[in-house]
């Protein structure tokens, strides 16, 4: 009995670390325990105490306020990105395997053309061309990532549309957007949420990669990637300034690929 409510217990805390996460990023003022954006240049580059948790950066501010505040822009834009490109990877992903011919075709070489390209490389040339600020790294991030799904998901469709049921509807003179929102794509959920777990923390990554760069979020926002950017400077005397921010990064990645990992196993299973 135990034993039980050991192993329950181990697969559900991923779970609720995820559910944790969710608060702060919609109340970080709950957690935090300063102003983000005040600056104290008197405790400019403190060390970690019992009132700056993580230690304060170049103008005095609390690292730990700003982490928390930063969640809400670096995981909530994930959250947006993901969605978004997951919801037009789908439609356009769903309408080519369905229909075939040459819009499947057409669509498919589009997508061809996006996925020639490394994500991050091509998330930098558009970001570049855009605009150096938050948006357009969101916008170029949807433009790279909804291929993949309308790969993923023109392949889950082409399946389907071959099953009993589908052949049964079209009989009874069922139509066919009604059988591919109603049948066919309500059928590709599982693999969607599994994918899209995994690619936010990938997302993370690369969201982050972009304002390190300077072509995503910019002073005094407190995105981790830019928090890291800044603290580059003050690295080898001041080693908490990049430190947290960074072990807050990997930590939130880490849960998302574990989560993801296991949707994926128990889809599998």
């Amino acid at each position: 009995m135990k034993l039980n409510a050991l192993v329950s217990a181990k697969r559900k805390w991923p779970y609720v670390l995820l559910c944790l996460l969710i608060i702060v990023v919609m109340f970080p003022g709950f957690f935090a325990t300063h102003d983000p954006f005040a600056l104290d240049v008197v405790n400019r580059l403190k060390p970690p105490t019992s009132e700056h948790l993580f230690g304060t950066d170049e103008g005095g501010r609390d690292i730990y306020s700003r982490v928390i505040y930063g969640a809400r822009v670096t995981i909530g834009s994930s959250l947006f990105i993901v969605a978004l490109a997951a919801s037009i990877g789908t439609l356009i992903g769903a309408a080519a395997g369905w229909f075939g011919g040459r819009l499947d075709w057409y669509l498919m070489r589009a997508v061809d053309v996006f996925l020639a390209f490394p994500y991050f490389v091509l998330a930098m040339a558009l970001a570049a061309s855009i605009g150096r600020n938050m948006s357009s790294s969101i916008l170029a991030l949807i433009l790279v990532w909804w291929p993949g799904y309308a790969r993923m998901v023109r392949g889950q469709v082409l399946s389907i549309k071959n099953e009993l049921y589908i052949r049964v509807s079209k009989t009874i003179g069922t139509s066919s957007r009604q059988m591919l929102f109603w049948h066919v794509i309500p059928h590709t959920k599982g693999a969607i949420i599994t994918r899209s777990t995994l690619d936010i923390g990938y997302v993370i990554i690369v969201i982050t990669g972009l304002s390190f760069l300077g072509l995503g979020a910019q002073n005094p926002s407190p995105e981790w990637g830019l928090l890291i950017a800044n603290a580059k400077t003050y690295v080898l005397f001041a080693w908490w300034y990049s430190f947290f921010p960074g072990l807050v990064l990997v930590f939130v990645v880490s849960l998302f690929v574990v989560i993801g990992n296991k949707l994926s196993n128990e889809n599998l299973g």
